[in-house]
């Protein structure tokens, strides 16, 4: 058994280990675009047959994740959706909320996607 004082002796000149440093990725900056990519035609207009939504409120902010809307769906139902939802309901077919824009609302739908526009 080694005493304290030739344990002190003999790692008294070694160097202190020193912590390993990873490399850490930056994290994207505040106004870098991450909307997601999509296949989806973007159009001027809502396509014949599309569903019918209306925008009441938005909230809009820099984290999608705090994004939200307050719309009401095919069918009359108030609903709050956030980006990625898909509105609920059979009258809706499927509409997906892609992003929430500080002008509108960009939803998809049978392979298009548009904007319904947030009221001024």
């Amino acid at each position: 058994m080694t005493s304290p004082q030739a344990l002190a002796k003999a790692t008294s000149g070694a160097p202190a280990p020193q912590a390993v440093k990873k490399p850490v990725a930056k994290p994207p900056a505040p106004n870098a675009p991450t909307k997601p990519v999509s296949s989806a035609k973007m159009l001027d207009a809502p396509p014949p047959g599309a569903p019918e939504v209306s925008l009441l409120f938005l909230r809009w902010a820099p984290a999608r994740t705090k994004r939200m809307a307050s719309i009401r769906s095919p069918g009359g139902r108030l609903l709050i959706i956030h980006e990625g939802d898909v509105i609920p309901g059979a009258d809706a077919q499927g509409m997906h909320v892609s992003e929430i824009r500080r002008d509108g609302l960009q939803v998809e739908w049978r392979g298009n996607a548009f904007v319904i526009p947030a009221a001024r």
